[in-house]
């Protein structure tokens, strides 16, 4: 049911989330920019957000195919908090690193490592975070951060949501 003929695509409506098969043809028409979601699927068994997933294949049977899962939770651009030893979590971006293009490691299981982050400010500054230090940025009150470097965060912080809020604007 899978192979190099196919595609797992997934389902971007945030009640649905299921993943479907497409041929590597039906496949190439997908813009990837874009969101995807199951009424655009042309197997009409499989396009209505109503219809169970598709069969998954145990892990192992993706291995016996040479195949790797690999997982990541954060998309590239994410608006994210990230913690340097000896500083405090700071705003940042997911970005490609410039040298390698890509913004996320994983180990040999498929699971993420680290992302490659930009820290907004001046100057803005580029390195590798490990996974555990990352958290996805929440809009805070501008009580609820405690530090000493407290007026620098929160105008970074106001800065920072102003030109998040621009740059993502809901359609």
């Amino acid at each position: 049911v899978f192979g190099n003929d196919k595609v797992w695509i997934q389902c971007e409506f945030e009640n649905c989330l299921k993943w479907r098969i497409l041929s590597s043809e039906d496949a190439s028409v997908v813009d990837s920019n874009k969101p995807w979601y199951c009424n655009m699927n042309p197997n009409s068994s499989f396009s209505s957000c109503s219809v169970a997933e598709e069969r998954y294949p145990e892990e192992s049977a993706f291995h016996k195919y040479g195949l790797k899962l690999v997982y990541s939770q954060l998309p590239l651009g994410s608006l994210v908090l990230s913690k340097m030893s000896g500083w405090p979590s700071w705003p940042s971006i997911l970005c490609p690193d410039p040298y390698t293009g890509e913004y996320v490691n994983y180990d040999e299981d498929g699971d993420v490592e680290g992302y490659h982050t930009e820290f907004l400010g001046n100057p803005h500054t580029r390195t590798w975070i490990a996974v555990r230090h990352i958290e996805s940025y929440q809009p805070m009150t501008f009580t609820d951060y405690k530090g000493k470097h407290k007026t620098k965060f929160l105008d970074f912080s106001r800065k920072e949501k102003q030109f998040y809020n621009r740059r993502f604007k809901k359609v």
